[in-house]
């Protein structure tokens, strides 16, 4: 146990809580004398002397891997354990040893003193300047100096789970971690140090043979309770004093299995117990895993790259806010034949995320009004709606009207419009220019924001890569297309005069990266200046004069001091708004002459309009390729035939059995040959890359998403197999789901057998 003969002095790194030292240590002389009576702060753990072993994993990684480990522990707990929403860091101390005498301890006591002297955690160092605090790489830290962290453990559902707070200690010397919660009692927001919590992470290597063990604390009783028996292949190491325990679980502390398990079922207890938080079964059999096979990766990526921007809390807070606002009502009534789950939920992230920015904008600028926006292909509307009614004055514009728009009431100003980038397509009445997955327009944005004002920012959220007049066709080696695509989103950003923030969001899509362009890299009055830069950079990528193909970077024509001196003040002989206006763009004219909007009218892109020839000359030579198959299985049927099935075939092998023009009139149909095949649903199966036949033998050969399999659909169609396979249905009459003859159909399917397709219900 910890003597506390008297208040360590505070490392210089805190003196942020108090204006000055002096004033400082009287603080915290205070804090130690209210709570020099509670049992709980003379219970703070002595970090070298009250942890024992308890289980061990053998690990290949070196100590340096082991501390980058602990790094994406600290900083993404989210990424192992899926409840959580991340961490906030909310103080970090460096200590160093003096003279052999390291100040670990001293470094703990003071941070936890520090803590408890809150009478709540709700107010404990909550700067707008900690935004994105994050822990550097422990793998930094040489021998000789540690580190005491601050941090906060946010849950998802955050209405009905604790956040949990720690003081972690890392001493490099000893490759050592030490997490320790100090937390509220949630429901009475009362501060105390949870000693049953305290855990450790030691990398040590014996015989050459490296090793993580997981260490806990010694309870007042010298008793750790344990859910679960380890693992024979991992043995216990208990010190002489046997200090671990191995009993059941408490009644009514049923403890999820899996990697999700990190809170209690039982949440009733959860509000009365922080302490099943952090149990010991998943800290055990999830956790210390994780960090073995984290220790033995090269270049782990330490780092939060989601969320950068703004705060976890806050954004946890508001998103589950939104959720319940919007998101409910919104997936029930959805009109649209898109999946409302996944629109809605990312409309809400988005919008969440937004508010905030803007609210923190707000902050710095020192704002009173809301800022207003425009939505630059507004799609579903829901974002503008969102954002609309949240106070922000704003409007959506789009090329098509959406059903859904007839939903929102007339406080939603949404419009059916068609932006071509010009002079007309300013908007300097508004102070953001929103693009959420707006595709062609994406590039432009940062244009459009730059030259409808000074002040005016921009939000983009890129998604089917675009350049200024086509299709955005650049490749790097040693990257994806789509990397070096939001690369040159950034450059176009730039070449606007923006400072470019890159952030990565966390909504319901493959294609998360945003960009914010709200500070200019340049003053006011060298508007000109940089307005001849941003005409002559589109110039350059829309010229197609001996560019096709190939289309050079504007820094490689102008040098790559041009974007880094942007904000380099001198005088322009030329002014660019008179070349905009009097040369190749007078007013009201399109800035590029090759742009081409989106097409008002949706076309249905499903292989529908595909030619039924050749629809049938890939079915049918698809058909005999699976049956030629070398895998090729035979099938007994109900009434004793024998059925060939066929095998499976690859679609890239598949793909090659077509001309090329076929293939390019299947891609032109979103999709390509493997959405047809899908289409014929009752005839092939297309999964894990292959192709095979619809096994009929089967009791239930289709899934439960597919219409063919529902009661409503039976004999509504003719059976493809009764009329080509050589050996006929699988099936009989009385039990196939599909007529055997124009006379096996529902009365009123036959008036309209003409007109039907298989393609047309799958």
């Amino acid at each position: 146990m910890v003597n506390y003969r008297g208040v360590p002095k505070l490392c210089s790194e805190i003196q942020d809580v108090c204006a000055h030292e002096q004033k400082q240590q009287g603080n915290m002389k205070r804090a130690f004398n209210s709570f020099q009576s509670d049992s709980v702060l003379r219970s703070v753990p002595d970090l070298r002397n009250d942890f024992c072993n308890f289980k061990e994993s053998n690990t290949k990684g070196q100590a340096d891997g082991f501390a980058d480990a602990l790094t994406v522990w600290i900083n993404k707990p989210h990424v192992i354990n899926r409840r959580l929403c991340g961490s906030r860091i909310e103080k970090i101390i460096y200590y160093t040893c003096q003279n052999g005498d390291s100040q670990l301890q001293t470094t703990f006591e003071s941070a936890v003193a520090e803590v408890l002297s809150k009478k709540t955690l709700i107010n404990l160092n909550t700067k707008e300047d900690d935004l994105c605090k994050e822990v550097p790489s422990l793998s930094t830290i040489p021998e000789g100096e540690g580190v005491v962290i601050v941090r906060g453990i946010h849950p998802k559902r955050d209405d009905s789970h604790p956040v949990v707070r720690e003081i972690i200690c890392y001493d490099a010397t000893l490759r050592s971690a030490w997490f320790c919660p100090v937390t509220d009692t949630y429901k009475q927001k009362a501060v105390e140090a949870s000693r049953n919590l305290c855990y450790q992470l030691v990398h040590q290597v014996v015989n050459t043979k490296p090793r993580i063990i997981f260490r806990v604390c010694k309870t007042e009783n010298d008793n750790w309770r344990s859910d679960t028996e380890p693992a024979e292949s991992e043995p216990v190491k208990t010190r002489p004093d046997q200090c671990v325990s191995n009993t059941e679980p408490d009644d009514g502390e049923t403890v999820e299995e899996g990697p999700d398990s990190y809170t209690s079922k039982t949440e009733a207890t959860a509000e009365q117990d922080t302490s099943i938080i952090l149990s010991d079964i998943w800290l055990t059999n999830i956790l210390l895993p994780k960090i073995a096979n984290w220790s033995e990766q090269k270049n782990l990526e330490t780092t939060v790259k989601s969320l950068r921007l703004v705060r976890i809390d806050q954004y946890n807070t508001l998103y589950n806010q939104l959720k319940v606002k919007y998101g409910k009502k919104f997936v029930e009534c959805w009109p649209e034949k898109t999946d409302p789950a996944k629109f809605v939920y990312e409309d809400v992230g988005i919008a969440t995320y937004l508010l905030l920015i803007w609210e923190q904008e707000r902050k710095e600028k020192n704002l009173k009004e809301k800022q207003s926006f425009v939505d630059m292909g507004c799609g579903n509307g829901l974002l503008v709606h969102i954002l609309s009614s949240e106070g922000h004055p704003g409007v959506g514009l789009d090329v098509r009207k959406r059903n859904i728009w007839d939903l929102y009431g007339l406080e939603t100003r949404l419009k059916e419009e068609t932006i071509i980038p010009s002079c007309d397509s300013l908007y300097p009445q508004y102070d953001w220019l929103i693009g959420n997955h707006s595709d062609e327009l994406t590039p432009w944005i940062p244009v459009m924001a730059a030259r409808s004002s000074y002040t005016c920012r921009y939000f983009v959220l890129p998604c089917c890569p675009f350049d200024f007049d086509c299709k955005f066709n650049k490749k790097v080696s040693g990257q994806s297309s789509y990397r070096c695509f939001l690369d040159w989103v950034i450059e176009v950003g730039q070449v606007c005069g923006f400072q470019v923030e890159e952030d990565t969001l966390r909504i319901p899509s493959v294609k998360r990266v945003c960009f914010i362009g709200k500070i200019r890299t340049y003053s006011e009055k060298e508007e000109s200046a940089i307005d001849t830069k941003r005409t002559m950079y589109i110039k350059n990528r829309c010229d197609k004069t001996g560019l096709k193909g190939d289309k050079q970077d504007f820094t490689s024509k102008t040098g790559s001091t041009e974007l880094s001196n942007l904000d380099h003040n001198h005088d322009c002989p030329s002014d660019s708004k008179k070349l905009r206006l009097e040369g190749e763009n007078p007013d009201g004219q399109p800035w590029t002459s090759t742009f081409k909007p989106r097409e008002s009218t949706e076309r249905t892109r499903n292989c529908q309009h595909v030619k039924k020839e050749i629809k049938d000359l890939i079915v049918n030579k698809v058909f005999a390729r699976v049956m030629e198959s070398e895998d090729a299985e035979v099938r007994q049927t109900e009434d004793g035939r024998t059925w060939h099935k066929g095998g499976s075939v690859p679609l890239s092998e598949v793909a090659q059995m077509f001309d090329r023009q076929v293939l390019i009139e299947m891609k032109s149909e979103c999709g390509g040959l493997q959405t047809l095949l899908r289409n014929h649903n009752m005839v092939f199966n297309v999964s894990g890359g292959k192709v095979q036949l619809r096994d009929l033998t089967l009791s239930q050969p289709f899934s439960k998403a597919s219409q063919l399999g529902q009661t409503k659909k039976i004999k509504t169609l003719l059976c493809w197999f009764h009329s080509h396979h050589p050996d006929g249905c699988p099936r009989t009459k009385a039990s196939c789901l599909f007529a055997h003859g124009e006379e096996d159909l529902l009365p009123n399917e036959k008036k309209t057998l003409s007109n039907r397709t298989v393609s047309q219900i799958t």
